[in-house]
């Protein structure tokens, strides 16, 4: 049933660095003043390129003013990502790596969620506010389980 007051849903692949950057940058612009939340994750095998790409992403989210709320791995590839955090007004609660070891990240915006992979620079955008809002709810309800106040040398305890 189609009408006028549906959202448009669709799915749209990407492949490449070009593909990836084009994913990144998907409805940026909407996202302004708002916050991304996901589940991010560790990019040392990550593709060559993938990294100086994922710097330009983040300055351009501080220049949107757009903040992230992101589970992550508690992984060396990441100790700079972390040190950037303050700068980059994100807000990350770092788990073991044993526990959460992903190459993949997924990530929720208002209205979409994006899937990136890493090795592969391959991105997914799922354009569906029910699905994003799914994925939100599912995100809040981990980071709910999460200690509070985690410093970035101080992983997390999942148990």
């Amino acid at each position: 049933m189609a009408g006028g007051d549906q959202p448009k849903v669709r799915s749209i692949f990407y492949e490449g660095l070009g593909g990836v950057r084009q994913a990144l940058w998907y409805h940026l612009d909407e996202m302004k003043g708002k916050q991304f939340v996901g589940f991010y994750a560790s990019p040392h095998e990550a593709a060559e390129g993938f990294e100086t790409l994922s710097v330009e992403w983040n300055e351009e989210l501080l220049k949107k003013k757009i903040t992230i709320r992101g589970v992550v791995p508690d992984h060396p590839s990441l100790s700079e990502w972390r040190n950037r955090d303050n700068r980059y007004e994100h807000i990350m609660k770092i788990v073991p790596y044993e526990s959460y070891s992903a190459v993949n990240s997924i990530e929720v915006g208002d209205t979409f969620v994006r899937i990136l992979a890493f090795r592969e620079l391959q991105a997914v955008i799922i354009e569906n506010p029910d699905v994003a809002r799914t994925v939100r709810q599912i995100f809040e309800m981990v980071w709910g389980t999460l200690s509070e106040g985690n410093r970035p040398d101080e992983p997390v305890n999942l148990s």
